[in-house]
Parts: C-alpha cells; structure tokens; sequence
C-alpha cells in the first residue's frame, strides 16, 4: 500500500509543478523577453501577456524602446502560432500583430557599432517564422518635446518568401505612398509615390554567392515633388528642386562580417554612375547643375570622372555664370589614418560670366598642370601631397568702368598644408585702365608663404618695356589682422628714351612729364576688425630735373623729396624744399623754392600750407614767409613782397609799340583766397631812388590822335624822354583776373619846356588772365616756328 501512497504522492507533486509552470508561464515568459530584448539593445517598458498554451500565445501589449531612445514601439495584441516540435527548434509557425506603432525621436547619441549584411534569401532563412501578418503600422515623427509632426500608417506581411511593407497617408485624395518589398531571391523594391505619380523607385538585386555579397541595382528620382514631400518632415533651404536623379550601381563585399571601415577599405568592390539634371530655384535665383559622373572602387583605391557635357549656371537676375569642367577625372584611396585624392593633370574648369561682389570676369578658365594629389586625415589640414602648377586665363577682370588684363596667370604651389600653402606666382601681361590711369604692360612675380604667422610674399613689378622696376615685400600677422606692404621703384627715366608717364592718364594734350628721373619707396600698412579695415601710407618720393609742360604752361628742373600719406582722412604730401628752375606761365619765374604741406581730405576742400617761397621773376626776387589756405574758411589772405623788380621787363610784358622803361621797383601784393577764387587787394609797387626812364612814342594811331589833339601831344612831348623820380603803382584785381592800375608819376623832360617837373595820375583796366594767355600763345606760336625752321636747316 506504501508503494501506491508514494506513486500518488509523486504524482500530484509533478501535476502540481505543471500547473504551477502552466500558470506561471505569462511571468516567466516576461522575463525571458525582457533579457532577450536587451540582448538587442531594447528596454522593455511593458508588456502584458493574455495567455500562452500549447499551440499558441498572444500577447495584449508589448512596449519596447531603443537604449539610445531613438525609436519606440508600441505593438497591441501580438499572436504567435506554433506546433511544441517546432518551438522546441526555434521556429514559429505564424505571427501576426493588430496594431504596431513606431515612434522616431530626436537622435540622442551615435554608435560606432559594426552591422552584418545579409542576402534576403539568408535573411528570409534566419527569419524563425514562416508566416508574418502586421495588420496596422503606425509611425510617428516626434519633436524634442514629444508633439507629433508627421503620421504615416500602413501594413506589412511575410508570406511565401516575399516581405512587404506599405506605408502612406491615413487621409487626403492623393495620399502619399510607400511600398517596400524583399524576396528570397534576392529583389528589393523601394517605392514613393503620391497617387498615381511615382517619385521614387530603387530596384536592387543583393545575392549571396561562394561567400560573396553582391549588390546591383539602380535608382530614380522626380526632385520636384520628392522636394515637396521631404519639406514635411525636415527642414530644408528655401529653394525649390526641379529636375530628375539617375544612378545605378553594382559591388561585391564578403558577409557574415561586421560592416566597419576597415571592412569596406579592403574588401569593397563598387561601381557608381550618377545622372543628375537639377535646378534650384528661389523667386530671384536659379541654379541648374547638370551632372554626369561615375565611380570606381576596388580594395582601397578608385577612380573618378565628370563628363565634359557637365555643367552648373549660378543665376540671378539677368546674371547668369557658367561653369563647365573638361578632362575632369582623378583618383582617390582610403586608408586607416585618412583617405588621398587626386586629380588628373590637364583637368580644367571654365567659367563665364563671373560676378564677385563688384568684379566681373567675362571669360576665364583653371588648368592643371601637373597632377594635384591631395591627403586628408581627420582633424587636421587638407595636405598637397607633392607640388602642383595650376594655370589661370583672366584675360579682363572689370570693377565698374576699371580692368585688368592679363595675358595668363601661373600658381606654383610646394607640398604642404592647403590651406596654408606656400609657392610661386606669375602674372604676365598685367595691365591696369582705369578712368584716369593706365598702367602699361607688366609682369608681376613673386613667393609666398601663408604656412606660418606672420604670412609673407614678395615680388617685383616690371613693365615690359624695363622702365618701370618696382620691388615689393608683405608681411601680415593673421591672428592680429594687420600687416605691411613696402615697395621701392627704382629710378625711372622719363622722356623719349625712357617712360613717357602721360600714358598713364592718357593726358598726352594736356600735360606730360618730358624729361628727368623719379623714385621712391613707401609702406602700406593696415589694421582689421570685425567691422571695417583701416589702411594707412607713407612714401618717400625723389624727384629730379623734371621737365614738362601743363596745358600752355611749362616747368623744368623739377626737384626735391616728397613724403606722401594716406590717412584714414585725408592724403597728406609735404617737401621740405622743393625746387623748379623755371615755371613759365606767360612770365618766367626762375629758381623757384619753397616748403608745402598738402592735404586732400577724402571729405571737404583741400589744405595747402607753403612756406619760405623764394623765386627770380622780372630782373627780381619774389617771396612769402608763408602761405596758408583752408577753403573751409571763407576768407585766406597772404602777401607776396617783390624786390628788384626791373622796369624794363615789366614793360615788356605790356608789349606797348614805342613804350621802353628803365628803373627798380619794390612792393607787395596782398592776396584773398576765397571760394570764389583769388583776389589782389591794395597792391603796391614803388620805384627805388634815384628813380628812372620812361619814353613812349605811341603807336600809329596815338600819334594821328596827338597831331589833332593837343592834350595828347603834349603827353606823348613829356613822355617821350620822362626821367622820373617818384613812381607809385597801385594794383588791385578781382577774381575773374580783371585788374586796375592806378599810377602815379612825377619826374620831367629835359626837353620839354626846360625840364619843367610834371605829375601824372592815371588808371589802366586790363584782364591780366587774357594778357599772361595772349602771352603764353605768342611764345607757344614761336618756339613751333622756331622748331619748324631748325628741322628745315637740319634737311638742308
């Protein structure tokens, strides 16, 4: 009897542990899925199990989500299916889902973490489930603060090999659509469209073969709506993309292996072509880039291409620039430390109708040289792996109504740093016009080095004809933002043999520089902030014997050292003694020196200070203690005093027929430079003693008048031999050159009545502007005829 008490003891314990573990199982399976999840990086907030039995169990809630927080599932009423011999070998016989709700949140980390690829027919192989059904997808795309932006819902079933998954929207006439498709035998399909119109097609072929992953398929893209439909779920510049996208692509990579850099390096077998006919387009801009390229890779090294059809137009307004590539092709290697890229030599880049800022290039193009092979390793510079020489056709650069022309342009670049990079260049044909200069025909070479602070350059400038020879040195601190340019010209010979400087300006008429020599030296310096630059000059200037001319005015001999500044104001120029031989400007004034200070404000009139002026004119000496004009002020008064002045001369100047004159003259003339111009207030000449000789016969028609006439004989009587001793002159004049005489005269005539003593008072008006014109014309008129008579003796 014990034996039965035992074997029914025995029983009821097992019966006893079975319903314990029947009734258990919803807690124990939990549990399970809880670590099974985590296995997969999942948390497991909820999950709620109605009951499991022999041939299934369902599930009433399963919430799950990503360590990372990145996605969120909530799955209602999940059922499984299944026979104990299948279980019991990991596999289910059927799974389907009532409502499955996705939730995408803000990326909160990145994982490094490697990825296994597999073939669908491995992945549908290593699926434990012969039968998938998801009746209601939904997915969310959530802000930072959990408000929803964009819901999409759909199904997805696994049956008979073929995965299928779609998507759209749960509303609307012409609903957004998604189809996503994969079969065992390899095909994966992508599709997006809105209604009847397709957007989006990725068709892909991904089999597994002696170990092999072998990839082959090809996209197609409309960008305009694409375009509209991605604004819905990220933000995007304002422009608006038109146009369509081609690529097809094919490669090979081992599976069953982690997919990390390493892997792809090595082992990545990949074939690329890309076919894009784009626009982007804004209410005032449209840019058109048309691109057709493709890429080879094969263990760690490839190869690139752009087609010469290729092409990009940047317009806005009526500007459009054109870029176009030819011979447009190169290498490129990946390596652990960082990856290299090449381009190909001969490759070139044309441009058309460049606009920056306020430069404009009509035609212009960028041709290599030798190859450029370029290293980039994380967190540090761009390298230039050896050296390279690009070429540059800039044929006219154009600022407003300013150009430069080059002939061509060479860059020398030393390997190194590239965004630092040191080298040579070489600019030939440099030529600059503006409205009032003209630089000649140059050449402009010289070395840099940006690889270190402070950056350098230096140079030369030499006009072709070897006149013009200027050096140049830079230095600018980068981290400072300021630096400094010093230049030296050398001695510049102007005249027929040498640089004739009125080209510059193209005021041949007008004035020239006909002889002697020029140099100097200076420093351009400069200051940066956030806000403005601040440039400032200083140049020492030497000048010697030159000789020219201004309009009907002429100058010679020229010399002495100018200082010149540029200010943030104001130009400054100022000599210490500047010296002219002679300035003829209808009256010869001779040995002409004096000190200036010149200031031309960028803003407001001009400043002029000249002291100590010493010059010869008229037999005598002329000179001012000092000069001082601000046309700011309303009124500027200085005073010339004259000494020595011979009477002879100054008659002369009237050209009066039969008038002669002896005798020495001293005064000043007091002078107001105002807006309006310059006026003579109260000048005053006065003969020294003994006095002098004036006779005048009179003209033709003087003396008709005086044989009729017998006031005006006897004045010609007296004045035929007046030895004076008293002669005072009187001179104003106003702004228009208009100038009063008044003269007062007291002497006699030994012939006249016994030499009884006389007095004279009268007033003489004339335009002294006209008279010093009339004057400059007769001797321009006479130095044409005499030079016209030496060349005629000269053939003779």
């Amino acid at each position: 009897m014990r034996w039965r008490t035992t074997l029914t003891a025995i029983t009821g314990f097992v019966i006893l542990m079975i319903a314990t573990a029947w009734l258990t199982a919803p807690w124990w399976l939990a549990v399970v899925a809880r670590d099974q999840f985590a296995g997969y990086g999942f948390t497991v907030k909820a999950i709620e199990i109605d009951r499991v039995g022999l041939h299934g169990s369902r599930l009433a809630r399963l919430h799950i989500r990503q360590s990372s927080g990145d996605i969120e599932a909530d799955i209602d009423t999940l059922s499984l299916t299944y026979s104990l011999s299948r279980l019991l070998s990991g596999q289910l016989d059927g799974l389907s889902i009532a409502n499955l709700q996705l939730s995408l949140h803000p990326a909160s980390q990145k994982t490094d973490a490697g990825v296994v690829l597999f073939a669908p027919a491995a992945l549908m192989t290593a699926v434990p489930v012969d039968r998938i059904e998801i009746s209601k997808i939904s997915m969310r795309r959530l802000d930072s603060e959990g408000t929803l932006l964009q819901e999409l819902a759909g199904k997805a079933h696994l049956q008979e090999g073929i995965l299928a998954i779609e998507l759209g929207e749960p509303y609307g006439e012409n609903p957004l659509q998604a189809r996503f498709t994969m079969d065992e035998k390899g095909a994966l399909q992508a599709l997006l469209r809105r209604g009847d119109r397709e957007m989006l097609r990725i068709d892909t072929v991904v089999r597994e073969q002696a170990g092999q992953l072998s990839i082959k398929g090809e996209l197609q893209a409309e960008l305009a709506p694409l375009d509209r439909e991605a604004r819905q779920w990220v933000e995007l510049p304002d422009y608006q993309l038109r146009g369509n996208l081609h690529a097809s692509w094919s490669g090979h990579l081992p599976t069953n292996r982690p997919v990390d850099a390493q892997t792809v390096r090595t082992l990545l077998h990949f074939t690329a072509t890309v076919a894009l006919d784009a626009e982007a387009v804004t209410a005032k801009e449209s840019h058109a880039l048309l691109l057709n390229s493709t890429i080879d890779y094969e263990r760690g090294s490839g190869s690139w291409s752009i087609a010469d059809n290729s092409r990009l137009v940047l317009a806005s307004g009526r500007q459009h620039t054109r870029f176009t590539p030819a011979s447009a092709a190169g290498t490129f290697a990946l390596h652990e430390y960082g990856w290299h890229f090449g381009i190909n030599q001969s490759a070139a880049l044309h441009a058309s109708n460049l606009q920056l800022d306020d430069l404009s290039l009509n035609k212009g193009s960028l041709k290599l040289l030798q190859p450029l092979k370029l290293t980039l390793v994380d967190e540090k510079p761009v390298q230039l792996e050896t050296p390279a020489s690009i070429t540059v056709q800039a044929p006219q650069i154009r600022s407003g109504k300013n150009s430069i022309y080059t002939s061509s342009i060479r860059v020398d670049l030393h390997a190194g740093a590239l965004t630092s990079p040191r080298g040579n260049f070489s600019l030939q044909g440099l030529r600059l016009a503006t409205d009032s200069l003209t630089l000649p025909d140059s050449a402009l070479t010289g070395s840099f080095d940006l690889s270190h602070d402070p950056a350098t350059a230096s140079g030369k400038l030499e006009s072709r004809d070897n006149n013009i020879r200027l050096k140049w040195q830079l230095t600018h601190l980068l981290d400072d933002r300021r630096g400094t340019l010093n230049y030296t010209l050398q001695p510049l010979s102007l005249g027929p043999d040498g640089f004739d400087i009125s080209r510059l300006t193209g005021g041949k008429d007008e004035y020239a520089l006909q002889s002697g020599q020029v140099s100097g030296k200076g420093t351009l310096s400069w200051r940066g902030s956030k806000r403005e630059w601040q440039l400032h000059n200083r140049s020492d200037i030497d000048v010697a014997a030159l000789q020219g001319f201004y309009k009907s005015n002429t100058f010679s001999g020229l010399s002495g050292h100018l200082m010149m500044g540029v200010g943030e104001q104001a130009i400054n120029l100022s000599s210490d003694n500047l010296v002219v031989g002679e300035i003829n400007t209808g009256i010869p004034v001779r040995n002409l020196s004096m000190r200036t200070d010149v200031s031309y404000p960028f803003k407001g009139p001009a400043i002029i200070l000249i002291s100590r002026l010493q010059a010869d004119a008229l037999g005598g000496h002329i000179s001012s203690e000092k000069i001082d004009i601000n046309l700011k002020r309303s009124s500027n008064p200085f005073v010339v005093r004259l000494d020595r002045l011979d009477a002879k001369q100054i008659a002369e100047i009237q050209a009066q027929e039969g008038l002669y004159a002896d005798g020495t003259l001293d005064g000043t003339l007091p002078f107001d430079w105002t807006k309006n111009g310059i006026r003579l207030i109260q000048g005053r000449l006065t003969a020294r003693d003994p006095g002098g000789v004036i006779r005048y016969l009179g003209s033709e028609s003087i003396r008709s008048l005086a044989a009729s006439d017998q006031m005006t004989k006897m004045a010609l009587d007296i004045l035929s031999d007046l030895r004076y001793w008293k002669l005072d002159i009187g001179v104003d004049a106003d702004q228009s050159g208009q100038m009063m005489l008044h003269i007062e005269l007291k002497g006699k005539n030994p012939g006249y009545e016994n030499g009884r003593p006389v007095e004279f008072n009268f007033n003489i008006e004339q335009n002294v502007l006209k008279l010093l014109y009339s004057l400059r014309m007769a001797d321009e008129i006479g130095g044409r005829l005499e030079k016209r008579m030496q060349k005629k003796l000269q053939k003779q």
